[in-house]
This record gives C-alpha cells, structure tokens and sequence, in this order.
C-alpha cells in the first residue's frame, strides 16, 4: 500500500475487493444507480487546458500596497480576490488532471474512486470561482440576476446545489436512483437545475485572471475595478438579485 499525494492509493477496501473480484467491472446499471447519475454516459469530455498563466497576483498587490494601500472594505476584498483568484487557477489544473485520470483508467471496479476525485476536484473549483466573483464585486449585487441565464448565475446555482449536497439529497429532489446533486457530463458539470461547459469553466478562469491583471495595482485598483464591474453589470430588481454569498 503507498501514499500518493497525501491519500492512499491502494485503498484497504479496494485492495480486498481485487482479491475476490480481480477481474469486476461494473455494469452501466450499477455507474447510473449506485454511483453517480449518467457515470456509465462518461467515457469522454475536451476539458480545455488553461487559457492563461496564472500570475503571483497577490505577492504583486501586497507589495504595490507598500506605497499606495487603499483602506478597507476595498483592499480586503481585493487582496481576497487576488487569493482566491490564484486559488481557482490551482484547483482548475487539478480538477482537469483528476478528470482525465478517470477517463483514461482501464475499467476495473476501483474507478469509483476516481470518479469522485475528479467531482470533487471540480466542486473545489466552483467555490474558490463563485467566492472570487464575489470579491471581484465587493460583495455588491450587479453580476447577476436569478434566473436570468448567466454563466455567474448558473455557475453559482451549480456551486450551491453541490455545497448544500446533504440537503439536497434529504429534500428528496433526487431523481430517483440519484446519488449526487452535481455529476459529469461530457461537455461539463450538471446538476439539478443548472449545467457549466468546461469552455465556459476555462472562460471564467480566463476573466478571473484579467480582472487580477487589471486590479493589482493599488493606486489604480478600485477606479478600475469600478469600470470593469460595470461592465459586468446587469439592470435588474435589486430584490432578485443574488451575488452575495451563501
């Protein structure tokens, strides 16, 4: 049994079931039924490699900060956009590693485990992006508006119905048969109610990393910030709207 990556890689339980079952595979019934919603359905996926290279953008702003900090809530919220921005740019590149580790492993019973790594490594992604969006707006309600369609919208619909996994389950909304509120398709993340392609994923890491770019100097960071938030914003009943975080 060896380490890899700080778990193991030879799980105990995995390790008995190769003995008494070294050749299993697990019927499409038992992927769809037992583990994950349309599992048996994902053999494929382009998960676009990163759009850019992330920066030391929060190294760059503490230090620009030295001769020109702006007060707080306006510095918290960007060096905290800064970190979570840099976050998201990690977890993307382990989120795509775990997915194409899954869909390249020969078919033995063991795959489970590699599937939910990947649903995981993309739950993680979802939330240091949806926290960075939050950030990026100060915390403001402009970048979406319920309902409306929007990828911030729908990304933070997605992240929500994955973070609230338990309840969602308990809520017996579950189709039935269901094991996950958030699973893998082959162009991107489903849920529920809402659905993110793993373009328009690569697409929010390329904006989160132009918006830090654009904010890591101080003495210009808010104006801009400013500029580019109103592009961003949408006219809509302040009561529907919701950017803050849950």
């Amino acid at each position: 049994m060896s380490v890899t990556a700080g778990r193991l890689s030879e799980p105990i339980a995995t390790e008995s079931a190769r003995l008494r079952y070294p050749a299993l595979v697990l019927s499409d019934s038992v992927r769809d039924n037992f583990v994950a919603p349309k599992m048996s359905k994902f053999a494929r996926a382009l998960i676009p490699e990163p759009p850019r290279t992330a920066a030391p953008w929060l190294l760059t702003f503490v230090l620009n900060s030295l001769d020109a900090k702006l007060e707080s809530p306006p510095y918290a919220h960007l060096l905290n956009f800064m970190r979570l921005t840099e976050a998201a740019f990690r977890d993307y590149v382990m989120a795509r590693e775990q997915t194409e580790r899954y869909l390249h492993r020969p078919p033995t019973s063991d795959d489970i485990s590699d599937y939910m790594a990947a649903v995981h490594g993309w739950e993680v992604f979802l939330a240091d992006a949806d926290h960075a969006l939050v950030s990026f707006s100060m915390n403001s309600k402009i970048l979406f508006t319920k309902g409306d369609g929007s990828l911030e919208g729908r990304l933070r619909t997605l992240y929500n119905e994955s973070k609230h996994s338990s309840s969602v389950v308990q809520s017996g909304l579950l189709p039935a048969g269901s094991t996950l509120s958030m699973w893998l398709e082959s162009d991107g993340l489903h849920s529920l109610t809402s659905h993110v392609t793993f373009e328009e994923l690569a697409g929010i890491l390329n904006d989160l990393g132009n918006w830090a770019d654009a904010t890591q100097n101080p003495a210009t960071a808010y104006e801009t910030l400013k500029a580019l938030i109103d592009t961003k914003a949408v006219s809509a009943d302040s009561s529907e709207t919701v950017i803050a975080a849950n």
